[in-house]
């Protein structure tokens, strides 16, 4: 018999990750898993194209951005989530979510990757 022990929820924050969530949430409760809340900022460092002139504070902008998410991330887990499945809100910034997902999976001893689709 397969025993999942940590389940990954890959969040964008649109609707079908919250159908996402709660299925991931539903599944830790049935195996008694650690539930892990990931999402990933996108790293617009990478995408950001040199030009003459005045430049963006491309840090800062990053900045708050990855604060912006954390708080959303954050607010997607309960106390009880984080009692009852210590839960885990995780936050990475990548230009490559999937291989963010993936390698973050790979680390964390991950058993079970939950994402949410769009038809």
């Amino acid at each position: 018999m397969i025993q999942i022990k940590n389940i990954l929820v890959a969040t964008d924050f649109s609707a079908p990750s919250q159908a996402a969530l709660l299925y991931g949430r539903n599944f830790a409760h049935q195996h008694s898993a650690t539930l892990h809340l990931l999402h990933v900022v996108d790293d617009i460092a990478s995408r950001v194209m040199p030009m003459t002139g005045a430049m963006p504070n491309v840090g800062e902008m990053q900045m708050e951005l990855d604060e912006a998410a954390r708080k959303d991330l954050e607010a997607l887990l309960s106390e009880d989530d984080r009692r009852e499945l210590n839960a885990r809100a995780v936050l990475l910034t990548s230009s490559t979510p999937a291989q963010s997902i993936v390698s973050y999976a790979r680390d964390a001893a991950i058993d079970l990757i939950i994402i949410g689709t769009h038809g």
